[in-house]
């Protein structure tokens, strides 16, 4: 069963954001050939106008085959419908249409959410409830009522946790040693500590029970504004994770698709409401991925269609083609780190 949720997450990410592409282009009379979910040989299709929907056999992708993206396509197609012809301006919207609709997608979801439980769970402060024993946060010294005001990372940033929550999220980030600011009895001690890698749930241990969380009853038409706080919540968590990243912390935390296979397990086991809000957190962090600056990626293409209205000349095909080349000599090799990496912690933690 493990195989047919990771398909159905992935899927479903992958259709809602294909689809945003499709739409906008179609609006716009742009040719499409293809709309495809997964890459490789065809295991299904069907043709509706001039558009064929497939479904292919390997479930880790998808793409919509745009005239003017490719030579494949016909080239008796007039210009003014190919994705080269129409304004820049719609051009990019179509670009930013699948991080919109997975922006949509997170947001349906967190309200969905909210409203199926009837309210809200507030986080609970950053401050110790209670200490595991024999753990890393016993050994150094860590105490019920300690508030965690500051975590010292180490690169030798500060970062100051909104709630118990974040603390949880920077161990896991981290998975290294941490110094935290502690306020005790009014006073500000600091208190090194380095998590314990736990290997049965995959997760950095420090020893901390979580808080129970405090429930709030809200009412329906209240949701769409709950859920739109919990999916600001969640796109501002990862561009705290991404400009770590960028920084050289936290990269041996990535996981690719056999990292998400596993936790796409867990998660299914915890329940639907577990597995949807993992789809919701995963369609925000797809979104943003896309948005970085590599030309193969949205970002990247928004940005040379920028360079293209802003000089008012295509780039040349030379450039384009060795900027795209780069960008997948650099998406490949960081599939092949991350995905060594989930076997290693696989196999070996």
């Amino acid at each position: 069963m493990s195989i047919i949720y990771f398909i159905f997450v992935l899927g479903l990410i992958v259709f809602v954001h294909e689809l945003g592409h499709l739409i906008v282009a179609k609006s716009f009379n742009v040719y499409c050939k293809e709309f495809a979910l997964g890459f490789g040989p065809v295991v299904w299709s069907k043709q509706k106008n001039e558009t064929q929907y497939s479904i292919r056999a390997i479930p880790l992708g998808g793409f919509v085959a745009m005239a003017g993206e490719s030579e494949n396509i016909d080239d008796t197609i007039p210009f003014e419908r190919t994705i080269k012809g129409i304004h820049p301006f719609k051009r990019i919207l179509v670009m930013l249409a699948g991080i919109a609709f997975n922006f949509i997608l997170a947001f349906i979801i967190f309200t969905g959410l909210i409203l199926n439980q009837g309210g809200i769970n507030t986080p609970p402060s950053a401050v110790v409830d209670r200490v595991v024993e024999n753990s890393p946060a016993q050994a150094v010294g860590l105490q019920q009522g300690d508030r965690i005001v500051t975590i010292l990372l180490p690169d030798g940033t500060d970062y100051v946790p909104n709630d118990f929550y974040d603390v949880i999220n920077m161990t896991q980030i981290i998975g290294d040693t941490m110094v935290f600011g502690i306020e005790r009895q009014g006073q500000v001690i600091s208190v090194e500590i380095t998590p314990e890698y736990d290997a049965a749930n995959q997760r950095y241990f420090l020893g901390l029970f979580v808080p129970p969380a405090n429930f709030k009853a809200i009412s329906w038409y209240e949701a769409p504004i709950y859920g739109f706080s919990a999916f600001i919540t969640s796109f501002m968590q990862v561009i705290a994770s991404l400009s770590l990243l960028i920084r050289g912390i936290g990269l041996n935390q990535v996981s690719g698709p056999v990292g998400i296979f596993n936790i796409t397990a867990q998660s299914a086991q915890a329940g639907a409401s577990s597995l949807f809000a993992l789809i919701a957190i995963l369609s925000v962090n797809i979104a943003v991925f896309n948005l970085l600056p590599l030309p193969i990626l949205d970002g990247g293409r928004v940005i040379l269609t920028g360079i293209e209205w802003i000089t008012r000349r295509p780039i040349p095909e030379k450039i384009e083609h060795n900027l795209m080349g780069l960008s997948m000599f650099l998406m490949l090799a960081l599939f092949v780190l991350v995905t060594f990496q989930d076997v290693w912690r696989l196999l070996f933690s």
